[in-house]
């Protein structure tokens, strides 16, 4: 490897002025400046040429032309406009370096309200309490008046069948002996609530039955057996007043439809000797004091009784007691148990 002349080589700084230390230092002779040159559209200016100085701190460093130091030998510079905002952008965009930081808002945190308790007067629990007496009235009524009187209907009529079977065969096992004059046999006076009879009203339907027991009293006859007798009127087939009474509604309400009769329905009152037919005469109503309705002859003083007829007695209008509904029958014929029923319970009208 070929090593090249020492005058190629540059020399190092150290080298440098270990050269001139030995050689005597010569003065570095300073470089012209060049002004420039005056041109016709900027006015004359008096600069002077820097000069460098004779000797530099650095002997070896390569001497510059000094940057002038009057501001009127430099360049002149065109300054840019300053654009005052517009009241717009100083609000939108304010002249700040930096935009501001926001700090995250932090959700404040409201303690629980607490649930208001309703109070409870003292008319709000009275009116709770009205409205439910109410409801309990209705359904109580709706029992009472409706669905206790299916059940309780539907029971009497299947008691009469029952008795209407029981009387059938004991006739059958030892038939009851009539008097020779072919009048109907007389019947015992029955006790209080004793059942006796059968009270059957085609009109009322074709399997409506009601035992009939002595007395009118509400607890043993009328609220359980069904239709009562008066106990100071004639019995059936006999002279003068059989008087019958019995619920229009409630406990089965027997004689719920006895308004509905009509001229020459059949009213048949069976008993263990027989069938007595009777037939609607009329109808009248009157107050629950007209007791006259019960005498022998209804609504007469006379003496002299030829005819047997039969009273119904009930409380009219219907759930009301303020008057009373009366409807009466007159006799026609006895049938003995034993022969074929009347015709007169195949149909109202039929005699």
């Amino acid at each position: 490897m070929s090593t090249p002349p020492e005058d190629d080589v540059p020399l190092t700084r150290a080298a440098r002025r270990a050269a001139e230390r030995a050689a005597g230092a010569e003065s570095v002779e300073p470089i012209p400046s060049v002004s420039p040159a005056p041109s016709e559209s900027a006015p004359e200016r008096g600069a002077e040429s820097a000069t460098v100085p004779a000797e530099s701190a650095d002997p070896g460093a390569v001497t510059r032309a000094a940057a002038p130091t009057n501001s009127a030998d430099a360049a002149p510079t065109r300054a840019l406009p300053v654009v005052e905002p517009s009241g717009m952008d100083a609000l939108f965009n304010p002249p700040t370096d930096e935009t501001p930081e926001v700090a995250p808002v932090t959700p404040r945190k409201t303690a629980p309200v607490a649930k208001r308790r309703p109070r409870t007067s003292v008319v709000g629990v009275l009116g709770e309490l009205l409205i439910t007496a109410g409801v309990l009235v209705m359904l109580y009524l709706v029992w009472q008046l409706w669905f206790n009187d299916m059940v309780e209907r539907n029971q009497q009529n299947a008691a009469a069948v029952d008795l209407s079977q029981q009387w059938d065969a004991d006739a059958a096992k030892n038939p009851p002996v009539f008097p020779e004059s072919g009048e109907p046999p007389a019947i015992a006076q029955p006790e209080d609530g004793v059942e006796f009879a059968i009270l059957q009203i085609p009109r009322f339907g074709a399997d409506y039955g009601a035992p009939l027991a002595g007395g009118v009293s509400k607890a043993k006859t009328l609220d359980k057996a069904g239709i009562g007798h008066y106990p100071d009127t004639q019995l059936p087939g006999q002279p003068g007043n059989f008087a019958l009474a019995g619920h229009r509604n409630t406990h089965g309400a027997p004689l719920n439809l006895v308004a509905d009769l009509q001229l020459g329905d059949a009213i048949v009152v069976a008993t263990p000797e027989g069938w007595y037919t009777y037939r609607y005469r009329n109808s009248e109503y009157v107050t629950p004091s007209a007791v006259e309705v019960l005498n022998p002859i209804p609504q007469s003083d006379s003496a002299e009784i030829s005819d047997s007829v039969i009273t119904l007695t009930s409380c009219n209008p219907k759930m009301s007691t303020a008057e009373r509904i009366i409807s009466y029958g007159v006799f026609e014929s006895f049938t003995p148990r034993g022969d074929t029923p009347p015709a007169s319970l195949a149909s109202p009208q039929e005699g």
